[in-house]
C-alpha cells in the first residue's frame, strides 16, 4: 500500500469511527429459524456427495415472508433405494413431475428446472437417541403453482 493509499485509508476508517462504536453486534443469523411453517423460493438444487459417500438431492431454500425473510433452510434426500420414494414426493409437491429415469433427475436438477419455485416448508427440530443432539429436519409441504424471480441483491 503506498502513502496515498494509506492516507486514503486512514481517512475513511476515521469517518466510520462513530458508525462503528455505535452499531450492536448483529444477532447470529446460523442459529436454527424457529420451528413452523415457512414460505420458501429454491435458490439452489445440486446432487452432491455427502462426507459418508451418499449422494443427495441438496436444496438451498431461501425464506420469502415472515419474520424470517432472507435466511436459509436446507433440504437433502439420499439419492439410494431408501430416500427415492422420498425424492419423488418432494419433485411432486415442488410442483414438478419426477423424471422417468434418475439420469433424467441429473439434467433436471442441472437444468435448474427446480430454481425459484415458491414452495411451504416445515421445519421440526428433533433429539438423536443416538448422540442426543438437536437436528431440525425440513419437509417440503407443497407449492403454491409459482416460480419468480427475485434480484439476488434482495434475496
Amino acid at each position: 500500500m503506498d502513502a496515498n493509499e494509506e492516507a486514503d485509508l486512514d481517512t475513511v476508517l476515521g469517518e466510520l469511527e462513530g458508525q462503528w462504536k455505535s452499531t450492536p453486534i448483529p444477532k447470529d443469523d446460523r442459529s436454527p429459524v424457529p420451528d413452523g411453517k415457512y414460505q420458501v423460493r429454491v435458490e439452489r438444487a445440486e446432487l452432491a456427495c455427502d462426507r459418508t459417500g451418499t449422494w443427495r438431492l441438496k436444496w438451498d431454500l431461501v425464506i420469502v415472508a415472515g419474520s424470517c425473510i432472507k435466511r436459509h433452510l436446507f433440504h437433502s434426500n439420499q439419492l439410494n433405494a431408501q430416500g427415492i420414494e422420498w425424492v419423488k414426493r418432494d419433485l411432486a409437491r415442488a410442483g414438478v413431475t419426477p423424471p422417468d429415469t434418475m439420469r433424467g433427475l441429473r439434467v433436471m436438477v442441472d437444468g435448474g428446472e427446480l430454481l425459484d419455485r415458491v414452495l411451504e416448508v416445515q421445519t421440526k427440530t428433533t433429539r438423536s437417541p443416538k448422540d442426543g443432539k438437536d437436528y431440525q429436519n425440513s419437509y417440503i409441504n407443497g407449492n403454491n403453482g409459482t416460480k419468480m424471480r427475485v434480484p439476488a441483491e434482495s434475496a
